[in-house]
């Protein structure tokens, strides 16, 4: 396309309008003996047009010496007009189209490069995989310089409920004419071309080309894998390939980055079994959402496996797993989204739901029927300790103290029995605690345990035939602590045996 303009202003106002300007044929006499110079000026100072090709024309080649003309402003070529026969002027214009393209490719292939660079450690920041997504499609936006349809397919956590064992592929961020695809499953989507780019992506296992569209693989970390499909209003040139091949390198760093991070955080926070809440995450969770559950009649409780390690030795290991993970499913069904659940020990269930959702009596139902694992019957039975969810010194960490209270009452009753928290639990644990460290501080320094020795007497001739030892404990106060009040406190603990208190035969 050839524009023309018949002074400078009118070259100054086309320049400013008008992109892409390969060449400007250029006199150096306009309105002004000097005008065309100072557009030159103009041109590479003021409108920063540096790509573009000048060739200086003159009619009178005396007028401005050629190698000042070429020594002290940026043209490209100057010629006569009489020198500028068709065949010279198709020459000087054809190599001059040339050099723009290629100055162009080069200027482009810089800029691709700086942003590339620039962005590499923005790649690097995210710790979600749904952020990394977004920042990935960001940076394409920046490179390729126009707005695009684009989705990132990567693994969507948590479909089909908390206790999912694997990640469903599907749009984790979303541009253009795909933004209603966000959080959509890949195999739910009806766009079958899109489907099928993912899935040639996928298969080749590395960037796939095609007209103004391209699949972009980013490899495969732990299991998981994650693919670009972008679509852009021009054919991706050998340039832009090029490029997009480059940035490739460094989301794939950022990918296997935002992967491991994710799995760190997984390890420290969930149990990877039965992907449920740890007790770290369980009670974080707690104390975030305290200030919302208090005052609304929330239960907070702890649901323990009666006999779990037996049954476990029996059926082996996998068995064991795979009753833990069924028992997951019932408790997720039972109480639905809103509840918190998480495993905080290798047989205990901690849980906290809303009011009105279900009673403890329904809530320990789900061990009613027998879980079936390997093609067996597997009967369980579990108790459970429940405690109010009430503002309190110490938040959530108390809180969980309070269940786990009432669960060691539960468990002094037998199989499946709960008991709920209750202020005398906490004041008799507190007491037995205070009584055992004087227990302990008393064996350690051999004062206050004393031995009494009743006699044993023959019925039927009264002869003595043996005595019994008995085991007194006197507090320094002098008040005596009766033997049913402390033997039974820990036995193990405090190692009350022969050798500790003197007995001999």
């Amino acid at each position: 396309e050839l524009f023309h303009a018949y002074s400078s202003a009118d070259a100054r106002v086309i320049l400013e309008s008008t992109a892409d300007i390969a060449v400007i044929l250029l006199d150096v006499v306009m309105e002004r003996d000097d005008a065309g110079l100072e557009l030159v000026r103009t041109i590479r100072g003021e409108l920063e047009l540096s790509e573009s090709r000048i060739i200086l024309r003159t009619g009178q080649p005396g007028y401005a010496p050629e190698l000042s003309v070429i020594r002290d402003y940026d043209i490209n070529d100057y010629r006569t007009k009489s020198d500028l026969t068709h065949t010279r002027l198709l020459t000087t214009l054809t190599t001059a189209i040339r050099s723009y393209e290629q100055i162009c490719t080069l200027s482009s292939g810089r800029r691709g490069l700086e942003v590339i660079a620039l962005g590499g450690s923005h790649l690097l920041l995210p710790r979600s995989l749904t952020t990394f997504a977004e920042e990935a499609l960001a940076q394409l936006t920046v490179l390729l310089s126009q707005p695009l349809h684009a989705v990132f397919c990567g693994p969507l956590p948590g479909m089909g409920g908390a206790a999912a064992l694997e990640d469903v592929p599907g749009i984790l961020a979303a541009s253009g004419r795909y933004r209603g695809l966000l959080e959509c499953a890949v195999e739910a989507m009806s766009d079958q071309a899109l489907r099928g780019s993912l899935r040639r992506g996928r298969a080749a296992g590395c960037n796939v080309y095609e007209g103004n569209s391209a699949c972009l693989y980013l490899g495969r970390s732990h299991g998981k894998d994650a693919l670009i499909h972008v679509e852009a209003t021009t054919p991706l040139n050998g340039l832009s390939r090029s490029l997009l091949d480059v940035l490739c390198v460094s989301l794939r760093v950022g990918f296997e980055n935002v992967v491991l991070f994710e799995r760190l955080n997984f390890y420290a926070y969930f149990d990877p079994l039965t992907r449920l809440p740890n007790r770290t995450c369980f009670l974080d969770r707690l104390d975030t959402s305290l200030s919302r559950l208090v005052g609304k009649g929330w239960m907070l409780g702890i649901i323990d496996i009666v006999r779990f390690s037996e049954l476990n030795d029996a059926l082996g290991h996998r068995s064991g797993d795979i009753l833990l993970t069924e028992v997951t499913k019932r408790l997720n069904d039972r109480l639905g989204p809103e509840a918190f659940i998480a495993r905080v020990a290798g047989d205990a269930f901690g849980v906290c739901w809303p009011p009105g959702r279900e009673g403890v009596a329904e809530i320990l139902s789900v061990f009613s029927a027998s879980f079936f694992v390997r093609g067996h019957a597997i009967p369980m039975r579990a108790r459970a300790g429940f405690a109010e969810v009430v503002q309190i010194q110490g938040g959530a960490v108390e809180l969980l103290k309070r269940a786990n209270l009432a669960l060691s009452q539960a468990k002094q009753q037998g199989d499946q029995h709960w008991r709920f928290f209750s202020s005398e639990m906490e004041a008799n644990t507190q007491s037995r605690v205070q009584l055992l460290n004087e227990l302990r501080s008393a064996l350690h320094l051999g004062k206050g345990l004393e031995l009494f020795y009743q006699p044993q007497v023959r019925k039927t001739d009264h002869r003595i035939v043996g005595c019994e030892a008995l085991i007194r404990w006197f507090k320094p106060d002098g008040q005596m602590v009766s033997p049913d009040a402390f033997i039974p406190l820990d036995r193990k603990s405090t190692r009350l045996n022969s050798s500790h208190l003197g007995i001999s035969r």
